[in-house]
């Protein structure tokens, strides 16, 4: 009887903390998706404001651009998607 009271809490602890992490671990998911998505914007608006290339051929702007889709190839890579797919074109 004993046994079966200690089980029993100790399953309602664990569906507890299983259901905390789940929720924790949905909203980190859907904050790295929305930073995904703004540093993307970034990234596109950044490519249409220099459709001519100069900023981006720039040692210093150029590097800002390897940078950002450095982050993205990483935030694809976190996420599991497969990061060799090219966002600069």
């Amino acid at each position: 009887m004993v046994v079966e009271i200690i089980l029993g809490i100790s399953l309602l602890i664990t569906i507890y903390v299983i259901i905390n992490l789940m929720l924790k671990l949905e909203k980190l998911e859907t904050w790295i998706q929305n930073i995904e998505e703004e540093i993307t914007q970034v990234q596109t608006d950044i490519i249409e404001i220099d459709d001519r290339g100069y900023f981006e051929s720039d040692d210093e702007v150029g590097t800002k651009f390897s940078q950002i889709t450095e982050i993205i190839k990483n935030i694809q890579t976190l996420r599991g998607e497969d990061a060799t797919n090219d966002t600069t074109e």
